[in-house]
């Protein structure tokens, strides 16, 4: 797969991407109002960093992880080339582990395009230096392996196994839909589930004040609301 055009072509639209994306973080175009965090925190922090991986791999990763595994053992069996490979005395679990891996091991190659596309906009000599703070390695070692990885693996798996059983490439593209479609709306459900009450917002609260029996005046009571 290192030799296929295709996979270089991936790498490239990840960098290319990321790379206007951190300049527009920046403050390379200040005519395109690009708000991110908000004023107060710098472009390149790590939970900036960490939200544009967790986004590229959510959006663009996903499809190429769907265009490279998905076709990993798709193309044997579009060749007809797997009713050799199972006559060898190769076992099946490792001809279909082996294709996964192998795929899977492009697909993360692939997606450190993002890591290298936000350093060079980063370092850019067109960014507002009030916007970055000092470069460091970790944020990106750290939003790879923490969330790259683990996605690229659940995520490869899926469509793996999706290309196993279709053996179809309209169904594998038809899945990715689905897959977009139900974490939307997991993502909805969920999101409105874990916003907090207006009347929870504090672990105490304080009642209205009304006015004492003896004297008149206002008393307060303090009671304390669950989360």
């Amino acid at each position: 797969m290192l030799r296929s055009m295709s996979t270089y072509i991936y790498f490239f639209i990840l960098f290319i991407v990321t790379y206007f994306v951190a300049l527009m973080a920046a403050g390379a175009f200040p005519q395109a109002n690009f708000q991110f965090g908000g004023e107060k925190i710098y472009a390149n922090s790590p939970i900036i960093i960490d939200a544009f991986f967790s986004t590229v791999n959510n959006y663009i990763g996903i499809i190429i992880i769907v265009a490279v595994i998905g076709n990993a053992v798709l193309q044997d069996f579009r060749t007809n080339t797997h009713t050799l490979i199972f006559t060898t005395p190769v076992p099946k679990f490792d001809y279909l582990f082996g294709r996964f891996t192998s795929s899977l091991f492009i697909c993360l190659l692939i997606l450190t395009g993002p890591a290298f596309g936000l350093m060079l906009g980063y370092a850019s000599p067109w960014v507002s230096p009030d916007k970055i703070e000092a470069f460091t390695l970790a944020p990106y070692i750290q939003s790879y392996w923490q969330t790259v990885i683990p996605n690229a693996i659940i995520d490869g798996a899926i469509f793996f196994a999706v290309s196993l059983m279709a053996r179809d490439i309209f169904v594998i593209w038809l899945s990715l839909i689905i897959f977009y479609v139900a974490t939307g709306v997991a993502n909805s459900i969920f999101g409105s589930i874990s916003k907090p009450s207006p009347h929870l917002s504090t672990p105490w609260a304080t009642a209205p004040r009304k006015p004492s029996p003896s004297t008149g005046a206002p008393t307060t009571r303090t009671i304390c609301s669950t989360p």
